[in-house]
């Protein structure tokens, strides 16, 4: 909204009207939950990253380093919850979220969407590897390109169908 809009029907400011800038700061870091973040993005990070690169360590997954990115991983893995259930205002509301209804069926609908991609991808890449003589990479990216298509066909007439039969009349 607009500062003359708000002035014209007598809006109060926003949440940080009338703090100081140190206030300020401190409720912006409050609100943004930078410990949940950092636990979060880099327990993804830290597992995914030595995953992708352990093929260029000397050891492999005996490497110092990529064994510390696995442990640290791991460790934000089962420290996140932890961290979301006392900060104060926390990036996701662990107590509630798994009993909310908003996030149970589009969780729900995802993963039964990945399951049903994992047993198209499987026998899929067996079969060109088998059949056409990929060699991994190539079979890898012609069954990704084959299940992402197929995928997307079935879940948008599926979301197509079911929209126009719940339309109320």
């Amino acid at each position: 909204m607009q500062w003359r809009t708000r002035k014209a029907h007598g809006v109060q400011g926003g949440k940080y009207h009338g703090l100081s800038p140190l206030q300020i700061g401190r409720e912006l870091l409050l609100d943004m939950d930078p410990l949940g973040l950092i636990c979060f993005a880099g327990r993804f990070l830290l597992v995914l990253l030595p995953l992708t690169i352990s093929d260029y360590a000397p050891d492999r997954y005996h490497t110092p380093y990529i064994i510390a990115m696995f442990v640290t991983g791991a460790v934000l893995l089962l420290l996140w919850p932890v961290v979301e259930t006392r900060v104060p205002r926390p990036l996701i509301q662990l107590r509630t979220f798994f009993f909310n209804p908003n996030a149970l069926v589009p969780t729900a609908i995802y993963f039964i969407d990945e399951v049903a991609y994992a047993f198209i991808s499987v026998p899929m890449l067996q079969w060109s590897e088998i059949t056409l003589g990929l060699s991994a990479g190539n079979a890898t990216y012609l069954t990704y390109a084959q299940a992402a298509s197929t995928t997307k066909t079935v879940r948008g007439k599926s979301a197509g169908s079911s929209s126009s039969s719940s339309k109320t009349k």
